[in-house]
């Protein structure tokens, strides 16, 4: 291994540019200095020549050149510069093991950046010495051979633990805020597992709802054939149509009266007093005729019924309400519009009407 007259430094940096500047700086300094470009010819010199530092940008190609570092039997002490946060840079240099002697980002005074190479030549001649006093078999027991830390100054070690204090309370807040974020996110698992529930709960209502559809069309259409074999001239006037009416309110007296004038003209009526329930069924059944009280308690929550598209096309939609406004805006959508007090032979007739 070849050693330089003076002292010798090695730098690592992809960008042509800067390398020749770091040379030229350093150069400028009475220094030996050889500049490569990739981890490759920073280990060929290496093998070639003994060096008293290195100057490493953090990432050379594809490269980090902390794992190359790492990986060198006996470096010498090494100054990281680099354009990356400086946080990130501490961080790389505290679980370096002493091998990366100061880091700083880029862009550099170059007389600081002299200052900091000498500092880190002083460094690793104070490790050489120590190591050439000591070397025999007992060096392995003592300690790394490859760290430097042993042999910094007093100030130079605390900096390094004060960069290090830095770095463990930046690490400790993105702990802090990583738990918060966690929480938060149980917390919204636990508000999606409640609507899931929520959703199940509706599913399960609108299949017995269909159950129930069923069983009454079967018993309506043998009530029908009953009634044509042994009494046809007591069919109704007004024939019964094979579809399903919905009649959504939340007063039981009122829904009762609608329920009982649709039952006179379809084989199946559904009844809703809720929000969700009246969703449910709408979605699930999509009935032929819809006869809602807006002005029962459900309040707001008809309007959202009749706003978002439960309904399936074909679906003819009657309101009942004294609102103007309300009726004024339920024309302008399609749909027909009564009075809440309807009698029921009026609803009579717009049900057959509308269900012929």
């Amino acid at each position: 291994m070849m050693r330089p007259d003076m002292s010798a430094v090695l730098v690592v940096e992809d960008y042509p540019g800067t390398r020749e500047t770091l040379a030229d700086i350093l150069r400028a300094a009475e220094l030996f200095v050889i500049a490569v470009s990739t981890m490759e010819e920073a280990l060929e010199a290496y093998a070639t020549f003994e060096f008293d530092a290195f100057l490493l940008d953090r990432r050379v190609g594809s490269s980090h050149s902390d794992e190359w570092l790492s990986r060198l039997p006996s470096p010498p002490a090494a100054v990281m510069v680099s354009g990356d946060d400086i946080q990130i840079l501490r961080s790389v240099q505290v679980h370096s093991h002493g091998r990366i002697f100061a880091v700083r980002s880029k862009p550099v005074d170059p007389s600081a950046l002299v200052d900091l190479i000498r500092s880190a030549i002083s460094a690793t001649g104070r490790y050489r010495a120590v190591v050439e006093q000591h070397r025999g078999p007992r060096l392995g027991e003592k300690g790394s051979p490859g760290s430097v830390f042993r042999f910094l100054t007093s100030t130079e070690r605390r900096r390094l633990c004060e960069d290090s204090l830095k770095d463990w309370s930046a690490f400790r807040d993105l702990m802090r805020d990583s738990g918060r974020a966690s929480d938060r996110f149980m917390e919204q698992l636990a508000r999606t597992a409640e609507v899931t529930q929520a959703g199940k709960s509706m599913m399960e209502t609108s299949m017995r709802t269909m159950e129930r559809i069923v069983a009454n069309r079967a018993t309506v259409r043998r009530a029908n054939r009953t009634i044509s074999r042994q009494a046809p001239q007591m069919q109704p006037a007004v024939s019964s149509a094979d579809g399903i009416a919905m009649v959504i309110s939340t007063h039981a007296r009122e829904q009762r009266r609608l329920r009982d004038v649709c039952e006179r003209c379809v084989d199946c009526v559904m009844e809703a007093g809720d929000l969700g329930t009246s969703v449910g069924l709408a979605i699930s059944t999509q009935p032929d005729l819809a006869v809602i009280d807006f002005d029962s308690d459900l309040g707001t929550g008809a309007a959202l019924v009749l706003s978002l598209p439960v309904f399936a096309p074909r679906t003819r939609v009657l309101v009942l309400t004294d609102d103007p406004d309300a009726a004024m805006g339920m024309r302008t959508a399609g749909y027909s519009i009564a009075t809440s007090n309807i009698s029921e032979s009026d609803l009579d007739d717009w049900i057959a009407r509308v269900a012929s």
